[in-house]
């Protein structure tokens, strides 16, 4: 199964109120990874570039809509996805 990586900016400003939206979602196991560029954790410019890496192991699906709709609010710009696969299984 594909792993999935989706990033996308948020304003600093936005930063408390979008972590405390992942947070309450609960999603256990299912939960990506939540990310912040490494270079960009002060808000340069305003604003973050953040990722979540979803699992292949996890239900990736169902969990990314939940975040996808919890952070909407706060994401600027596109949300951009990308798949990739092992090269050995």
């Amino acid at each position: 199964m594909d792993e999935l990586y989706l990033y996308y900016k948020v304003r600093t400003g936005d930063v408390g109120a979008a972590l405390a939206a992942f947070e309450a979602l609960g999603l256990g196991a299912a939960a990506p990874r939540l990310l912040c560029r490494q270079d960009e954790t002060q808000g340069s410019l305003g604003m973050q570039t953040w990722m979540e890496i979803y699992s292949s192991g996890s239900d990736q699906a169902a969990a990314e809509a939940q975040v996808a709709a919890a952070l909407q609010p706060f994401i600027q710009g596109a949300r951009h996805l990308e798949r990739f696969k092992p090269l050995r299984k």
